[in-house]
């Protein structure tokens, strides 16, 4: 059973739908309660599948956050699905972001299609990924075991794997966001991960929420765009080339930033 969502209008003082305030003119609420960090979509069976951390029990004060999920064929009328993955579910904790991607080729070994999540989860305080997998499109998910598929090395901060395929290498990528860097990592299999590099920066804070995906220009070239947060001092990321190793910096005079309105420019980087 699913529940329609609607995307809100938001609108100045005078009702011109033209007039932006604090915000895009369309949004998706969350049906009740607390609603953060959207994962990115996938595209399963001819809809697209949005998760984000849900929960349920902020207006009673409690903490914890589980992945909820919207449905959506044209992203401006969404479906609610209600939880795909509950909280605290078992002595691993509550879910924390990360990414989904879709096992074409049954890698993992849970068939193929089967849609897996690699999720942020923190037992005992101690962040590390951990794997989550689906059979039924996606709408609800079992845990790929107890222990981590990413294991902490001894680090504070080690969350928001971002993970896509590899096609030329034929593996899959992911970016983890370890405090002051983003480090890499490769796996055949999505259970076993290899590391590989890192980016790093020491003038920016915190980085997390990396993102890996690429592009086509104009001109028909590909180009892959590896995005990061940073809570520093207002600064952004200079142009990168990954190189399936590493993140090399691309000349920049200054580094550029992602804007929410476009205006300034995003990073890209040319894959080789």
């Amino acid at each position: 059973m699913s529940t329609a969502l609607k995307l809100r209008p938001l609108t100045g003082p005078t009702d011109d739908p033209t007039h932006q305030v604090c915000g895009p003119r369309y949004r998706l609420s969350v049906p009740d309660n607390w609603k953060n960090d959207p994962q990115r979509p996938i595209y399963v069976d001819g809809q697209y599948l949005y998760y984000y951390l849900y929960n349920g029990d902020y207006l009673t004060g409690g903490g914890g956050t589980a992945w909820r999920l919207a449905t959506t064929r044209d992203h401006v009328r969404f479906n609610d699905r209600g939880v795909a993955i509950q909280k605290n579910t078992n002595s691993n904790g509550d879910l924390w972001s990360g990414s989904v991607v879709v096992d074409t080729l049954d890698t993992a070994g849970y068939g193929k299609g089967a849609v897996i999540a690699l999720v942020t989860q923190a037992p005992e305080g101690k962040q590390a990924q951990f794997l989550w997998y689906s059979t039924d499109g996606g709408r609800s998910f079992k845990p790929g075991g107890a222990s981590p598929v990413l294991p902490n090395p001894g680090v504070h901060d080690f969350r928001d794997p971002k993970v896509i395929w590899d096609a030329p290498r034929k593996r899959w990528a992911m970016a983890n966001a370890e405090g002051r860097r983003v480090a890499f990592y490769s796996s055949p299999d999505l259970k076993s991960w290899t590391y590989t590099g890192d980016f790093e920066r020491s003038d920016i804070g915190v980085l997390e929420c990396p993102d890996l995906f690429q592009i086509t220009a104009q001109d028909g070239t590909r180009h892959s765009v590896f995005a990061v947060s940073a809570n520093g001092k207002g600064r952004g990321l200079p142009a990168t080339k990954p190189t399936g190793r590493a993140v090399s910096t691309a000349p920049a005079s200054q580094p550029t930033m992602m804007s929410r309105s476009g205006s300034t420019g995003a990073s890209t980087s040319t894959a080789r």
